[in-house]
Formats: structure tokens, sequence, C-alpha cells
């Protein structure tokens, strides 16, 4: 069985996913995520999807050997464009609220387990600086991020 054939998450109530989330695959983060925004809970969503961003990219590149290129990988980046361009949408609407989000993600990450990637990996803080530089990104254009998406008809809260 391949690491991306979960258990059907639909027989998995969406607080029993959340409350193993920690267990499972990176890859799961994601269907969690659009889980939650479909059931109107997208600031959770936002939170759940860069948790499964931060763990997916810490368990791809510490596994770069045999992630790079597979259908994991491409399934995985499905994923990301897909349920990426919904929440990002929402996300980006708040900048404030979104900067809050990835300060609670990376503070989650670092107190719960990660039985994927070690927190001693070097990937770790690899990916944790780009993250933050996202985070930065958010500060250093949010005027022009505010204003495209005005010119887009998104809304900005």
């Amino acid at each position: 069985m391949s690491t991306l054939e979960p258990e059907p998450l639909s027989d998995i109530s969406t607080e029993e996913l959340i409350r193993t989330i920690t267990e499972r695959h990176p890859s799961e983060y994601y269907l969690l995520a659009s889980r939650l925004f479909k059931e109107g809970r997208q600031d959770e969503a936002v939170f759940w999807y860069y948790a499964g961003q931060l763990r997916w990219r810490y368990y791809a590149l510490a596994n770069q050997d045999t992630v790079s290129g597979s259908e994991e990988s491409s399934l995985v980046a499905a994923m990301h464009q897909s349920v990426g361009a919904v929440i990002n949408e929402y996300a980006f609407g708040d900048l404030p609220k979104f900067r809050q989000t990835i300060d609670e993600v990376v503070r989650w990450d670092e107190e719960h387990p990660n039985p994927q990637v070690s927190k001693e990996n070097p990937a770790r803080a690899e990916v944790l600086e780009g993250l933050r530089a996202l985070q930065q990104s958010t500060v250093d254009q949010a005027e022009d991020i505010r204003r495209t998406r005005t010119e887009n008809g998104l809304e900005n809260r």
C-alpha cells in the first residue's frame, strides 16, 4: 500500500482527523484543510493547510532521493495547487491574520511530534526559513497585494 493511500477519510470525523493528524502522512493535512474549508471553518483550514505544507516540505526535502519526481510528489503538487488556490484566496484577504496564523503553525509544529522527519533534520530549518520569507513578503508587499485583490474583485478583510 502506498503511503498516499490513506484509510477512507470519509469514515473519520473532522475532529478525529484533527486529533490524529500528527500520526498521518503530510498529504492528509491538505485533505483536512479542504474538508474544513467546505465546512465553513476557513481560518482552521488555513492553519491546517500551512501546517501540512510545512510538514510536506520537510518530508520532501528530507527524502528527496525517493520523493523527487515520484507519483507521491505529483499527487501532493496537485493537491497543493487545487486546495492552495482556494485557501490562499481566502487567507490573503486578511494579511495580519495570515501572518498570525503562520506564527501559530510554527509554534504548533515545534510543540507536536513529527513521525516523518526529526526536528533535528536540516530540512526543517530550510523550510522554516522559506515560510518566514513568505510571511515577510506579506508585510513588504501588503499594499500591492491589497490593490491587486481589489482589482480582481476579491475581498480585503
